[in-house]
């Protein structure tokens, strides 16, 4: 019997987690719309790296070159800016709320008596 209770609170604690997990990525979707300071630097870099790369990678005339060039770059930073604008602020918000959830258990079972 006091398996199945075990089993059952196991599950419950899961399910508390991945709940939390969800809605950190619900609330961080609601908030795509808000304006968001970013920094701009990485997603310059990752333009220059790929347009590096592609650059070097490119076989043919010089044309072929820049155009590859250019479109490593332009996939490169669009990548890293929606990487930083979408699915950064999501991770971060259900890292928070799963955390906040693995607290309270914690808690829960390693009461803390001052007493």
């Amino acid at each position: 019997m006091e398996a199945d209770a075990s089993v059952e609170g196991s599950i419950g604690y899961w399910k508390a987690l991945a709940g939390a997990g969800w809605a950190g990525i619900a609330s961080a979707r609601r908030g795509a719309g808000r304006a968001r300071a970013t920094s701009w630097e990485p997603v310059a870099l990752a333009a220059g790296i790929g347009m590096l790369a592609a650059g070097l990678l490119a076989k043919g005339r010089a044309g072929a070159r820049v155009a590859a060039g250019l479109a490593g770059g332009l996939v490169a930073g669009g990548a890293t800016a929606a990487f930083r604008a979408l699915i950064s602020p999501a991770a971060h918000e259900a890292a928070t709320r799963v955390n906040a959830v693995r607290d309270a258990h914690w808690v829960q079972k390693h009461p803390i008596d001052y007493a």
